[in-house]
């Protein structure tokens, strides 16, 4: 298994389009089926401490609709840049009420969590956005 947060920039008081490839522990990528909850939250990060993290107004613990978020087929379109295989999550933090991004020259991360019908291991899935 690989660990890594997926690297990004954005705009201070802007929004995001986020877009993974998410893999089950079998090596295929996660359905709509497969996953009976998914949760979001943002946290601006303190570079100097990695475990100090404070979370971001309106975009804690956030619930989503995994047939919202999710394809049950990988998606290829000019959003998606990384590879010709494509991506199964996209998602655009609603800005609405709470800025996701409200302070310039700091990091957020992004941290989803999705739990498997299955009642498997919850997946992670991070973004890392260096906000400008």
């Amino acid at each position: 298994m690989q660990a890594a947060d997926i690297l990004g920039k954005g705009f201070k008081n802007g929004t995001a389009i986020l877009l993974a490839r998410i893999l089950g522990n079998d090596g295929v990528a996660v359905q709509i089926a497969d996953v009976s909850a998914i949760k979001y939250s943002a946290y601006a990060v303190n570079e100097s401490d990695p475990n100090e993290r404070t979370p971001v107004d309106g975009h804690d613990d956030v619930s989503l609709v995994p047939g919202e978020v999710l394809f049950d087929t990988l998606q290829k379109d000019p959003r998606w840049t990384v590879d010709n295989t494509g991506y199964n999550l996209l998602h655009q933090p609603d800005r609405d009420q709470d800025e996701i991004f409200p302070i310039a020259g700091k990091n957020v991360l992004v941290e989803y969590r999705l739990t498997p019908t299955d009642g498997g291991q919850v997946i992670v899935i991070r973004f890392k956005i260096n906000v400008i």
